[in-house]
């Protein structure tokens, strides 16, 4: 069977109303997306509230029995009507491969400052090399050469310090590990669904990464579904778009589950200030909806700024803007505010990156005798004289920088006065940092802040 994406989920919604249904659903990919898309199968294998409460067997995959899990699919249901086993973060498709997988995962969850998803995922890696959690400090893992890491893990080790995962787990319980998918177990649950279940049985599968070479993967994608809901984390214009498509939806069916609405105009900010989080932008959809009081049923900005923080967006903004102006004291100020809420150094770096390299680029621009830009000069005549001819001549030079006439305007007067050679200098001290943070050791915050002195400290004596 073809595997399924999000836009096609309404279609297998369809058939299962038509009485299509397969023995088992594997769903794969971003977390929350997976369990919208369960709850939604479940929904519609189980239309009756009743027989739902009844027959829906609910199992985590961080204590489940898998041996348990199966003989339940294979055996007949002593009640009457189909029988769902849904099977949250199962484990059955894990191995060595995914572990970078969950490696990379913490990662991320630690530079959102999610401290939860940073153990599970730590614990998940974990539990694939038959480790706990207790294991880290106890076997020194910290300190583990290349190779033990390797043959742990089946990944190179990182370079970067690893002081933070003993850190991360200092507080999980002794039972929190999970218990590595035994690979004798995923061969048995092959071996019955190439067989057949009871027709009136099915199982629905939840797995945030999955190894495609294991024999169960193969057999569900002959005799199942598989749903996969992984979302592209890439820059390119299509996949933010598929992101902020995806956000969108998931706002749209939470308030429409909640019987509330939102203004048009508040729904970029808020997913601007909460970010590519499906779960937190669920989260904070249902807090607006449900403070809402009982005369109101829409969100309006008032809701959003009472309720929901400024965005890092906005404060990376603050900072290059002190960074421009050469305020050392305010750049720093910001830079500590965007650290201790999570942001990543390389975040920081990137946003700096970005800046240096728009403003080198409208220097360039300004600089060019065939084209000239008039200094001084107003909004006016900068739209309509100089961006109109570059825009008919060489439209191509005005790729990355703003789009609206106005911001690219005060870009434009901002540059004016910066000199070329400071804008280098900033350039290759990036640059520099940011090799420092991927090839050493040092704090990030040390690595920012050494950036600042050296670039604005003269501009602040001044």
């Amino acid at each position: 069977m073809p595997v399924y994406s999000r836009k096609d989920i309404p279609a297998l919604l369809q058939s299962i109303d038509q009485g299509s249904v397969v023995s088992v659903y594997l769903i794969c990919g971003d977390r929350a997306l997976c369990q919208q898309a369960a709850d939604d199968l479940v929904r519609r294998l189980l239309p009756d509230e009743g027989q739902r409460r009844q027959n829906l067997i609910l199992v985590d995959g961080d204590r489940e029995e898998p041996d348990q899990t199966l003989a339940r699919l294979k055996t007949f249901s002593l009640f009457p009507g189909r029988r769902v086993i849904r099977v949250k973060d199962s484990k059955l498709f894990y191995s060595k491969e995914v572990a970078r997988t969950l490696w990379d995962k913490a990662v991320k969850a630690r530079a959102d400052k999610d401290a939860r998803r940073v153990q599970r995922y730590l614990l998940e890696m974990l539990g694939l090399a038959e480790l706990s959690g207790t294991d880290w400090g106890e076997e020194n893992l910290a300190q583990a050469d290349s190779g033990r890491w390797q043959a742990l893990f089946g990944f190179s080790r990182p370079t970067e310090e690893l002081a933070w995962v003993g850190e991360a787990l200092a507080d999980a319980r002794p039972d929190a590990a999970p218990k590595p998918g035994r690979p004798q177990v995923a061969e048995l649950f092959a071996e019955t669904l190439e067989g057949g279940v009871p027709a009136n049985n099915t199982i629905i599968l939840l797995a945030e990464a999955v190894d495609k070479r294991k024999r169960l993967y193969k057999a569900i994608s002959k005799s199942g579904a598989i749903l996969d809901l992984s979302v592209d984390t890439g820059s390119s214009k299509a996949a933010v778009e598929g992101r902020t498509t995806i956000l969108r939806d998931l706002v749209r069916t939470t308030l429409a589950g909640l019987g509330k609405k939102i203004e048009p105009r508040v729904l970029d900010p808020l997913l601007e200030r909460v970010g590519f989080h499906p779960e937190a932008v669920v989260l904070e959809t249902e807090k607006l909806a449900l403070s809402l009081e009982e005369d109101r049923d829409t969100i309006t900005m008032a809701d959003l700024d009472r309720l929901v923080g400024r965005t890092r967006e906005e404060a990376l903004f603050e900072f290059t803007e002190a960074f421009t102006d050469g305020k050392l004291e305010r750049a720093l100020t910001i830079l500590g505010h965007l650290l201790d809420n999570g942001g990543h150094p390389l975040m920081v770096l990137a946003g700096l990156h970005n800046l240096l390299k728009r403003q080198l680029q409208v220097k360039g621009l300004q600089a060019d005798v065939a084209l000239p830009c008039p200094p001084g000069q107003g909004f006016a005549p900068f739209q309509q004289g100089y961006l109109a001819r570059l825009k008919a001549e060489r439209p191509e030079s005005l790729a990355g920088l703003p789009t609206h006439p106005y911001a690219l305007y005060m870009l434009f007067c901002r540059v004016e006065s910066l000199p070329v050679d400071r804008l280098v200098a900033g350039l290759t001290a990036v640059l520099r940092a940011e090799m420092l943070l991927k090839s050493t050791s040092l704090a990030g915050q040390v690595v920012l802040e050494n950036l600042l002195y050296g670039a604005l400290l003269p501009a602040g004596r001044n």
